[in-house]
């Protein structure tokens, strides 16, 4: 059977060839149909103006206040006067979801019938303020709704997860689809909106539950990219200001006026030694001691459930002592080799071994150098960065009898380093240090010499917040504005018009998933890379009588010295198109699988799309093209083979004359004359008369 709404009063079904005409009610406004969906039994269900009317077993049932749709949905009497009672009114949107339940998108919110009863969702809620009329399921079986009437400044986008409802935006907001790759595209008022779902999740710690509920909650929900307006405001007592983990792996975050534990699915509060602490660092050594610094308050240590404070070392006491370290603007602690704590972030450096702590001194050290963040190398050396004189190492090896002394090295300006206010520190698997400077961008140190990245590069900014490597071996740096990584051939930036939603990302922690947790003004937010093929980039040559476009080039044979230009394009819906990276290389001959495969062979990935080329000499050449998208895959190589030949008068088989005569042609007027010139003598090849 077929059913059709043509008009506003009447509902045609088609049955063996013959329409009947449906007329479902006493009012007008019933037989306002805008929507309509079959159940697993076969009930037809229509979305009407004044409410839900169903179609079983050849019988109109209507979904009145016995039926629970609304609160209630009366059917509104000869003028509609009790329009007060109509809290769904209009259903403007049906929807049967993979488990057999129907949703509403009414005048008021979402309804949803599982079988037995109805449950409304409103506003409160975090349905889109204003009425739903558009609704849509996911492959992973969330349902969105989304709102786009009449009234100024409603409507949106919403996500119900299964327990609760998340609003991504507010505004009219249209039809909504998912693509191959699991982001959601809404119409909106600014235009098409992307939603990167795969990649990106936020939380908001300082918005949780009490008890032992899931407490994870959207902070600023990713953006739909592609128009204005689309985030939600942070929250001020939200905002991260350092993330680590402890060693069962949970994520410690801190916020304004709180530490928190967070295990995946909950957050739970650490409980401190004292109220009012202001926690700068956080590290669990390898005796499952917690070690905290507080600003002003010294350094705490909890040891099977016990706290002890260390304070600062007066100066009557000597440098090595039990009472603590000498400077407790502690903001930075780590844990060496031989299980010692290192404390840095003042002016001078301590160490405890267990029972005493000391100063690192060394000859000449200036007072007025302030250390920072530390980090331990695969060798044993403590790599420290210091805002006043780059990069300092500590190597505090000695051999079997004690004769090697502790050393340290300095890296400033003077030899290599871009900037001497280095900010953060971070050492890779490879055994490479990585520097994070406060204007000078990245530096990476081989154990030869330094190698810098700035903006020229690729890098998001040159101011460095934070470093850290991911789980695949990408270096990842955290600019405020901006978070940038590196693969070891280029680097990708993602911002606000890639989804990432915090108003600064200031600190990055890596997770076991290969995904990295952003935090900083607004919450904590999650960025996942994926792992697909790309599609080839499109090539277009052009040349003087040449113009071919494809993956695959094959023009005919071209002379040498021919000027050719190559276009680089790709489509892509992932990546910015300013963000479109290419690299090329030439090959002679066909092209091979080994050329291809290594990274040395091409060249450098630019945002360049244009390339010109005169070849200076004849042979078989080929162009291979990839293009890199913002998670750093490469797509298949495009491919042009081009033969070049000689210009014809370098070509011997045209310019060499036969071996027993050439032809001479002369022209006399009205007649032309060819003769022959053998070899040896010689005639006048033009005469007149």
């Amino acid at each position: 059977m077929i059913w059709n709404a043509p008009s506003r009063n009447f509902l045609y079904s088609l049955k063996d060839g013959v329409w009947t005409q449906h007329k479902r009610g006493p009012y007008a406004k019933e037989g306002e149909v805008y929507a309509a969906v079959q159940d697993r039994r076969g009930t037809l269900w229509f979305a009407t103006a004044l409410g839900i009317t169903r179609y079983e077993d050849g019988r109109w049932k209507y979904c009145e206040h016995p039926d629970g749709l609304g609160h209630p949905n009366s059917i509104a009497g000869p003028g509609y006067a009790n329009e007060a009672n109509m809290f769904t009114g209009e259903v403007w949107a049906l929807l049967l979801d993979r488990r057999g339940h129907i949703w509403a998108g009414t005048f008021r919110g979402v309804s949803r019938f599982d079988g037995r009863r109805w449950k409304q969702y409103t506003e409160a809620d975090g349905v889109p303020p204003g009425g739903v009329n558009r609704l849509y399921e996911d492959r992973e079986g969330n349902i969105w709704a989304s709102g786009s009437v009449w009234t100024p400044g409603v409507g949106g986008l919403s996500r119900y997860d299964g327990t609760r409802w998340t609003l991504f935006r507010t505004g009219k907001t249209g039809s909504i689809k998912e693509d191959a790759e699991g982001m959601i595209w809404a119409c909106t008022e600014e235009g098409i909106g992307r939603l990167d779902l795969r990649r990106w999740h936020s939380v908001q710690p300082s918005q949780r539950r009490q008890g032992t509920e899931v407490i994870s909650q959207p902070a600023q929900p990713p953006k739909l990219v592609g128009g204005t307006g689309m985030s939600m405001a942070p929250v001020s007592d939200n905002d991260v200001l350092f993330l680590t983990r402890d060693r069962q792996g949970r994520m410690i975050v801190k916020l304004p006026n709180e530490l928190l534990r967070y295990d995946g699915l909950r957050f739970e509060p650490v409980k401190l030694p004292a109220k009012g602490l202001n926690i700068r660092a956080f590290v669990e050594d390898s005796e499952s001691n917690i070690w905290v610094a507080a600003t002003y308050g010294g350094i705490w240590r909890l040891t099977d459930g016990t706290w002890q404070h260390y304070g600062q070392r007066p100066k009557s006491e000597p440098v090595r002592n039990k009472i603590g370290p000498d400077d407790w603007s502690c903001v930075a602690i780590a844990e060496d080799a031989s299980g010692r704590v290192w404390f840095g972030g003042g002016l001078r450096i301590s160490v405890f071994d267990g029972e005493f702590f000391d100063t690192i001194r060394r000859s000449g050290f200036d007072e007025s150098r302030k250390s920072g963040p530390m980090t331990l190398d695969r060798q044993g050396r403590m790599w420290i960065a210091n805002i006043k004189v780059g990069v300092q190492c500590f190597d505090a090896r000695q051999d079997t009898n004690g004769t090697v002394p502790s050393q340290w090295t300095e890296f400033g300006t003077t030899n290599g380093l871009p900037d001497n206010e280095v900010v953060v520190i971070c050492v890779d698997r490879n055994g490479h240090i990585w520097a994070g400077t406060d204007g000078g961008g990245v530096a990476r140190y081989d154990g030869v010499s330094w190698k810098l990245s700035d903006r020229h590069d690729g890098l998001g900014g040159n101011k460095v917040k934070d470093l850290k490597e991911d789980r695949d071996g990408r270096i990842w740096a955290a600019h405020g504005d901006s978070v940038s990584f590196f693969d070891g051939v280029t680097w990708t930036v993602l911002d606000a018009r890639d989804g990432m939603s915090l108003k600064t990302a200031d600190r990055l922690l890596p997770d076991n998933d290969g995904s990295m947790w952003m935090g900083g003004q607004g919450g904590l937010l999650r960025y996942t890379p994926q792992r697909r093929e790309v599609l080839a980039p499109n090539l277009r040559m052009t040349g003087e009588k040449i113009e071919l476009s494809g993956d695959n080039l094959k023009p005919g044979s071209l002379t040498e010295r021919t000027r050719l230009t190559f276009e680089f394009g790709a489509r892509d819906f992932l990546t910015q198109p300013t963000k479109l990276q290419f690299r090329y290389q030439w090959i002679e001959g066909s092209p091979k699988l080994e050329a291809l495969k290594s990274d040395a062979a091409w060249s450098k990935p630019t945002f360049d799309r244009r390339l010109e080329w005169s070849p200076d000499k004849p042979g078989t050449y080929s162009l291979a093209v990839q293009f890199i998208d913002r998670d750093l895959n490469y797509s298949k190589p495009a491919l042009a083979l081009l033969t070049i030949v000689p210009l014809w008068y370098n070509n011997a088989r045209i310019m060499v004359p036969a071996p027993a005569a050439c032809w001479v042609c002369w022209v006399i007027p009205g007649s032309s004359h060819c003769v022959t010139v053998t070899n040896g003598a010689r005639r006048s090849a033009c005469a007149s008369r």
